[in-house]
C-alpha cells in the first residue's frame, strides 16, 4: 500500500517549524502555557545532527516522544559522518578492498568484455558505493558521539540497524545486506547511466 493510501486511514497532524531545533521545545512550552505538553509520534530533524551532534537532539527531543505509541521515533540524518569516523567513506577503505569493489562493479557493467563501452570514471566511482556497507562506520560514529548513553538517559531504544540508508544503486531494502547488485544491466542503464 502506498503512503497516500495509508495516510488517508490515519489521523495525521503535521507541524512544520522554522525555529532552532534546540529552542523549539521551550517555545512550545511557552505557547502551551501550563497545559499538557505537545508530544510527537515522529520527530524528523533532517541533518541537524551534523552541526549540533546527535546526543543533544536525543536529550532535547526524546522527552517529546509519545510514550503511549510504541512506534514513536526520533529520526536523524547525517550527511557528514563519513568524514568524522575511520572507514566512513569508500575511499578510506584499504586499497585491496577498494580495488575489489571497483573490479566487481567493472565486471557487472561489462567493462571487462571486449567491445564494451567504457563507463565514465565518475560513474564507476559513484556506483562503487553499491558495494559498500556504511552501517558499521555509522554505528561507530554514533557510539563515539555518545548516542547509546543519551538513549539510556532519555529511556529510548536505539535502533540496532540504521534505516535511513545511503543509496545503493539497484539494491532494494530486502536485499540491502547482499553485497551483490540484483538488477539487470538494462534496468541499471535506465537508472541514469
Amino acid at each position: 500500500m502506498d503512503f497516500s493510501a495509508r495516510a488517508r486511514r490515519l489521523n495525521l497532524s503535521v507541524h512544520l517549524f522554522s525555529v532552532d531545533l534546540n529552542l523549539l521545545p521551550q517555545l512550545l512550552d511557552t505557547v502551551m502555557d501550563g497545559t499538557q505538553k505537545i508530544m510527537f509520534d515522529r520527530v524528523e530533524t533532517s541533518n541537524v545532527m551534523d552541526t549540533t551532534g546527535p546526543s543533544s537532539i536525543i536529550s532535547t527531543w526524546g522527552l517529546r516522544l509519545n510514550r503511549k505509541n510504541p512506534n514513536a521515533a526520533l529520526l536523524m540524518y547525517s550527511m557528514n559522518y563519513s568524514r568524522k569516523v575511520q572507514g566512513g567513506s569508500i575511499t578510506s577503505q584499504p586499497r585491496e578492498k577498494y580495488s575489489k569493489m571497483i573490479s566487481e562493479l567493472s565486471s557487472y557493467l561489462g567493462v571487462d568484455k571486449k567491445g564494451s563501452k567504457m563507463p565514465s570514471i565518475h560513474s564507476i566511482m559513484t556506483d562503487t558505493e553499491a558495494f559498500f556497507d556504511t552501517r558499521p562506520a555509522f554505528m561507530e560514529y554514533l557510539r563515539q558521539q555518545g548516542v547509546p548513553e543519551a538513549c539510556r538517559e532519555a529511556k529510548l531504544r536505539q535502533r540496532k540497524v540504521p534505516r535511513i540508508l545511503p543509496a545503493r544503486i539497484g539494491v532494494g531494502l530486502k536485499d540491502y545486506d547482499s553485497p551483490k547488485i540484483t538488477i539487470t544491466l538494462e534496468e541499471f542503464y535506465f537508472i541514469g547511466q
